[in-house]
């Protein structure tokens, strides 16, 4: 993996290629899931998850590559949004990402939490990295980590 490091989102200057990464990441799982994409009901989601919490840009080499958004909650640290552009998936980033999240939460003696898309190949990541499935709905599998 190239030098992927991550910084704080600046919620205006990095709006578009928010959801660029956002629209770029789904597209494919959500016609998968769903038969269709709607670039305006995926607008709607994406400006939801951007206002509701923080967001780290991540980088590869000083080239934003995707997305991060998790919290530190009362009895589980919460994975909300990974999203990586296409091309860069497949090359360890996410699983950086994830482990990055896995020793935080381990070092607070907490749980780490998630949920994904029934059809998100992420899904292979996830079980790979030691993650068990604890429900689900819908839409979503519920996933659950526990250092």
């Amino acid at each position: 993996m190239a030098n992927f490091t991550h910084r704080e989102v600046d919620k205006d200057a990095d709006l578009e290629f928010g959801r660029v990464a956002h629209h770029a990441a789904y597209r494919d799982v959500v016609t998968r899931q769903f038969g269709s994409w709607n670039e305006s009901v995926q607008d709607g989601f994406f400006r939801d998850g951007w206002n509701r919490a923080p967001h780290k840009v991540l980088m590869v080499d000083g080239t934003p590559i995707g997305i991060c958004s998790s919290a530190v909650n009362q009895d589980h640290v919460f994975l909300s949004e990974l999203q990586i552009l296409p091309e860069f998936q497949g090359q360890g980033i996410g699983t950086a990402v994830v482990q990055e999240l896995m020793s935080e939460a381990k070092k607070l003696g907490l749980p780490l939490r998630l949920q994904v898309l029934r059809e998100n190949k992420a899904q292979e990541l996830y079980r790979r990295l030691g993650f068990i499935v604890t429900g689900s709905t819908d839409f979503h599998v519920k996933m659950e980590w526990k250092g």
